[in-house]
């Protein structure tokens, strides 16, 4: 499949990312019309095209095995991840701005950080094997539900956007790696990945929302009493 995601409405910035491995495969000659093509896509007119030189410019930077970022006409990016390519408008106000971390209301109040809201409950006295059995099991099913082991969590919580050298240990997986690798093998765009909202409790990622929980203060046979944060986007 060569095509990730894509987002070419009129009314939000255009972004278009295909799968960088897959389009090593194809053969010179398509490489440059697909490059071509997309340019005219994710442009505001159907008439720009590029020419023979960016686009020999822009398979060289694909062909790189670091990841790296090219400025095209008409204010579009061509940005190369580890394993996808990347097209978007360079709207900067369609980007989220560079907002500082927000501590969480853990009783029970709504908290507002731009355009998310958030909620948080406590369950207490979870004292059957059953019922936590229950609550994992919905916590698996629920994107924009986390489910955390209070007594762990620290003594606050915050939200903010990704910093650079941000370190996760996804709930599953043994030891930490980099929050743009999980990105990256996530398939998320480049284009959106500033957006994409964090909890922490200072120190350490709980949550990136609405990927993954973290193996830290996950929910265990032991856990007594839960953190429940749900999380909406307004």
């Amino acid at each position: 499949k060569l095509i990730i995601s894509t987002n070419l409405d009129k009314s939000e910035y255009k972004s278009l990312v295909i799968d960088r491995n897959y389009f090593n495969k194809l053969e010179k000659i398509i490489q440059s019309y697909l490059i071509d093509k997309i340019f005219n896509m994710v442009t505001t007119s159907s008439t720009n095209h590029l020419n023979y030189q960016l686009i020999q410019n822009a398979i060289h930077l694909i062909n790189n095995q670091s990841s790296r970022k090219l400025n095209l006409p008409q204010n579009i990016i061509l940005e190369v991840d580890y394993k996808s390519i990347s097209f978007y408008e360079n709207n900067k106000d369609a980007i989220c701005p560079d907002i500082n971390p927000l501590e969480i209301r853990l009783d029970g109040s709504i908290t507002k950080f731009d355009n998310w809201e958030l909620r948080t409950e406590k369950i207490e006295n979870i004292d059957s094997g059953k019922k936590l059995e229950q609550i994992i099991n919905i916590a698996k099913e629920k994107n924009y539900e986390g489910y955390f082991d209070y007594d762990n969590i620290g003594c606050n919580l915050f939200i903010r956007y990704r910093n650079i050298g941000d370190k996760f240990e996804p709930i599953g997986l043994s030891g930490h790696q980099s929050l743009k690798k999980f990105m990256s093998n996530r398939h998320i765009p480049i284009s959106q990945r500033d957006t994409i909202p964090i909890i922490t409790n200072g120190s350490k990622i709980l949550w990136v929302i609405p990927y993954q929980t973290s193996q830290f203060a996950r929910i265990t046979n032991e856990t007594t009493t839960i953190l429940k944060i749900s999380v909406v986007n307004e």
